[in-house]
């Protein structure tokens, strides 16, 4: 999966965020950097059946709208430039509900799933 870089602030250890990290009354949510950031494990949403988050599990934590989204993910693979001719609209094939999609990255064969970080909280 890949997310639109502009909207990720930093990617942080998962144990990190739950050690340093400040206790929300809100349930869901953490205090990250003085903010409420609502910690979102997509794992449902994307139809993933996983009974246990991995020790190297990390919080990509990204801007939806003026609210901090954490998003829980196993591992970061990279960071790397994609190219407008590169994502197309139709997200047909992709490997989780086309309705989290904001399109698909084609490279080289391959069709990587952009996942919409707005999509996914209103899921």
């Amino acid at each position: 999966l890949a997310l639109d870089a502009l909207e990720v602030r930093e990617i942080i250890p998962l144990n990190r965020l739950l050690q340093e990290g400040g206790v929300s009354s809100m349930p869901n949510r953490v205090l990250w950097r003085g903010k409420s950031t609502i910690l979102v494990d997509p794992r449902r949403a994307l139809r993933i059946v996983c009974t246990e988050t991995a020790q190297r599990a990390k919080v990509i934590v990204a801007s939806c709208g003026e609210a901090p989204v954490g998003l829980i993910v196993d591992d970061v693979g990279g960071v790397s430039k994609i190219a407008e001719n590169e994502i197309k609209g139709d997200a047909t094939g992709a490997p989780i509900p086309q309705s989290l999609c904001k399109g698909v990255i084609c490279r080289g064969g391959d069709r990587t799933p952009l996942l919409s970080l707005e999509k996914m909280l209103t899921f």
